[in-house]
C-alpha cells in the first residue's frame, strides 16, 4: 500500500479529525514541508490547544524516550540510531560487513574508502588502475575511473569534488572516496 494513501487511511480513522503535523519544537520547518501538508488539507500542530499530531517534523533527531512514546497513528521523520546507516562513513561500513555476511546480493555499490584511516586501500586500488607501460599517460587520465570525494561531517552538496588523477588526500579531514 502506498505510504500517502496509509497515512490518508490513518487520518480517517483517527476520530474523523483532520490529520495534524508538527514542525520542529518551535513551529518552524521547511516552507515546502508545510506548503505540501496545508494543500493536502493536514492542519498544522497548535501547542496552546496541546492536540495531538500525526506527523513530527524535526530538523534534528528525537530523544529515545520519544520513539517509546509514539501510538500507531504518530509518525516522526527520524528512525532510533539513524546515523548508523545515514552517515556516509558509517553506511560504507555496514555495506561492507552486509556484504561479507550475505555475499554478491550487496554488489549494488562501489566500495568506498574512509579517509584518512583507509588511505592505504585507496591508494591500492587506485594503483591497479595504472596503465600498461606502452600507453600514453595523457590518454590514460581520460581512461580512468571518475572517483568522488564526500565530506564525512557535511552535508547537501557542500565540499565534494569529483577527480581522475592521483591528488593528495591522505591529509584530508575524515572524508569518504568512492570510484
Amino acid at each position: 500500500m502506498h505510504s500517502a494513501t496509509r497515512i490518508e487511511m490513518l487520518a480517517e480513522s483517527f476520530n474523523e479529525r483532520p490529520f495534524v503535523f508538527r514542525l520542529n519544537d518551535s513551529g518552524v520547518g521547511p516552507l515546502l514541508l508545510s506548503q505540501v501538508c496545508l494543500e493536502r488539507g493536514w492542519k498544522e500542530y497548535n501547542p496552546d490547544t496541546n492536540e495531538q499530531w500525526n506527523l513530527w517534523w524535526r530538523t534534528s533527531g528525537f530523544p529515545v524516550g520519544h520513539y517509546r512514546s509514539l501510538h500507531t497513528w504518530q509518525y516522526i521523520n527520524h528512525v532510533p540510531q539513524g546515523s548508523l546507516i545515514c552517515r556516509k562513513d558509517n553506511l560504507v561500513r555496514y555495506l561492507r560487513c552486509m556484504k561479507k555476511v550475505y555475499g554478491p546480493i550487496y554488489d549494488f555499490s562501489p566500495n568506498g574508502y574512509n579517509l584518512p584511516s583507509e588511505y592505504t586501500k585507496l591508494a591500492a586500488e587506485y594503483a591497479s588502475d595504472r596503465p600498461s607501460s606502452g600507453k600514453d599517460h595523457n590518454s590514460y587520465d581520460d581512461d580512468k575511473p571518475v572517483w568522488i570525494c564526500k565530506p564525512v561531517s557535511q552535508s547537501q552538496g557542500k565540499g565534494i569534488f569529483l577527480f581522475r588523477v592521483n591528488i593528495s588526500i591522505s591529509r584530508m579531514s575524515p572524508a569518504l572516496v568512492k570510484p
